[in-house]
Formats: structure tokens, sequence, C-alpha cells
């Protein structure tokens, strides 16, 4: 019959070992590298992790982690930092899902169900998920409320041809490639037009994403530090000026990278397009699929040099399962949804 185990982070290589062989090799492939693993576990600054085991005997057969973030909540001039958790590698061996653990409970409803309550007893009242639709059940079945996550973008199309939102017929598919073909012609063009020195840096300031009366993940040094330590976002300055950067997220392959965060007061429509083309240019090397900002809040340079390089307004939604005894946090009016969110 299984176990599970519950266990407060910082967690040993060997338990870090064991989420590599499992949720690393059969979900999310970054995760098999127990650098990585370790990084986002065990050096988080938004404190430790909380973790869930399914065991055979001395065997790991399952997992899942509760990371901890910290969310921001601003309501008119009051902004409040929250403790809350992200759920995060869940993964049970296929041939253990129709077992039944101690008290009957299917093996995977009892991982999430045990992490929920261990992390909650231990202050994080706020939990939040990006599951696909399948454990997204699971999610509502135990409270959870769905909420969501527009996102009205601006978009560079690095790979066409593997965006699923493309893949409904020829025709679409056609005019997307076409389309990248025109913006790589133009970001090419923007790349030796002007020559800027835009390299990594330390930023002046951080963002506040939540807006008026809204919430997002907070941004600290700290929390930047941490991001970056395991490749997920990334400052750029200009000159060597922390007065004058961007903050992007670095996109997994086959995902998107977002740009945060544009302080570059004084640069003209070339230096512009020569940052973003920099943007692009990593993007593409790490695989990413597209570079977007949220058009409604992005500053006017940056939309002017997204327009010369041919970016292109697309509105898509995702959806995020959130748990709190705070209905402030299940009103999707009030949810500032950014790439932040997922790791």
């Amino acid at each position: 019959m299984l176990r599970f185990e519950t266990i407060e982070g910082p967690i040993d290589d060997g338990r870090l070992q064991q989420v590599c062989e499992l949720y690393g090799a059969h979900v999310d492939s970054r995760y098999r590298d127990l650098p990585f693993v370790r990084t986002v576990f065990n050096d988080n600054p938004a404190g430790r992790s909380y973790h869930v085991f399914a065991l055979d005997g001395d065997r790991a057969v399952g997992c899942y982690a509760i990371i901890p973030f910290t969310v921001v909540r601003q309501q008119g001039s009051r902004r409040e930092l929250v403790r809350a958790g992200k759920a995060e590698a869940l993964f049970l061996d296929p041939s253990y899902r129709s077992a039944r653990g101690p008290d009957r409970m299917l093996p995977g409803l009892q991982l999430m169900t045990l992490g929920h309550t261990f992390a909650r007893q231990h202050g994080l009242e706020l939990l939040f998920s990006l599951p696909d639709r399948e454990v997204g059940q699971i999610l509502r079945a135990t409270g959870f409320k769905i909420l969501p996550a527009p996102l009205d973008h601006r978009h560079f199309l690095l790979n066409p041809g593997s965006l699923r939102q493309l893949r409904g017929g020829r025709a679409t598919l056609a005019a997307g490639r076409a389309l990248g073909a025109v913006q790589r012609g133009l970001d090419a063009l923007a790349g030796v037009l002007r020559r800027t020195q835009v390299e990594p840096g330390a930023p002046k300031r951080f963002p506040t994403l939540a807006g008026d009366n809204g919430w997002s993940v907070d941004v600290s040094e700290d929390t930047l530090r941490w991001w970056r330590a395991f490749g997920y976002v990334e400052v750029l300055t200009v000159d060597g000026d922390p007065g004058r950067s961007v903050m992007f997220t670095r996109g997994r392959e086959a995902g998107n990278s977002e740009i945060l965060d544009w302080t570059l007061a004084g640069s003209g429509a070339l230096e512009s397009a020569a940052v973003l083309h920099r943007i692009i240019e990593i993007a593409r090397r790490d695989g990413t699929l597209t570079v977007s900002f949220a058009n409604d809040t992005a500053p006017r340079p940056l939309q002017r040099a997204a327009t010369l390089l041919g970016f292109v307004r697309r509105k898509i939604e995702r959806t995020i399962y959130v748990s709190s005894k705070d209905p402030f946090f299940h009103d999707p009016a009030r949810l500032r949804f950014n790439w932040l969110f997922s790791i």
C-alpha cells in the first residue's frame, strides 16, 4: 500500500533527485537538472517549499510541491505583501494512479490534498496553480476557483509553425508564417541600423505589477536574484546605466517571453528597436516561440519600437486556479496576470 510523506524544505539532494526522476523525466525537462531543482526549491527567498512524496516501500512514485511566492495586493494607496504558494511538480507513476491510499482516496488526489493542507498549516493561505484541464478538475473538487487570465499583448512570432493557435487551418498557418518572415526581416534591419550597448545588469527600480486595486506577483531584489539564478528572468541595461533598463521573462523552450518593465527614458525609436532586437535574440536562442508585452500598460517608446519591428496584437486567455479565504483573490477583475505566475 502506498504511503505519503510531507516534508518542509529545504530537502536534501536525494529527495531532489527523486523530483528529477519523476517530474523532470516525464513532464518538464528543466527539472531533470539537479542544480535547477535545488535552486527552485531550496534557494527561494520567499521561504521553504512544502513537499509531498508518494512512496511504495522506499521508492518514490509520486511528488507534489507548493512553492512560496510573495504576492502584492494593491488597494488604493494601501500596499500589502501576502504569503502565497504556487502548486508545482505534480507527477504520479501511471501504474499507481488507480491505486488507493491509506484512507482509500485516489493517490493523485491525496498528493494534492496533503500538499495544500500542509502549506496552509505553515501560513500560505493563498494558493494558485496553472494546471492542465484534468488536474484543474481535481483542484475544483478541492475548493479552488477558476479565474480567467486574459492577456492583451503585442507579439513577435519566432516560430509560427509551432504555435498551437495558428494550427487551426492552412490559411491561418500560412498567414502566421508570412508574418513571421516579415518580422524577421525587420528585426534583422534593427540589428544593423543602431549599435547600442545592451548587456545584463542590475535595475535601478522594480516594477509594481498589481496596478490599482489588483494583485500580482511581487518583484524585489531578492526575487529577481532567485529568478535569474535559474534563468527565468533577465535584466538588460543600456550603456551600463541601471536607470535605463528592461526586464523580461526568459521563455523556456516552446514558451513565451514577456517584457515586464521598460525604463528607457529619452531613448529614440532606433535605440529602442535595438533593445527589442537584443531581447528577441535571447528569446530565439532559448527556443522561445514568441516575445510579447501587455498592450495597455506599455510605455510609448516600447509601442513605437514594436511597431517598427512588426509586433502584432493578439488577445489570448489563460486559466488560473486560486484558493483563498479572502474573496478579493477570487475576483477576476482584481487579477493582474503575467508570466511571473509561472516558472
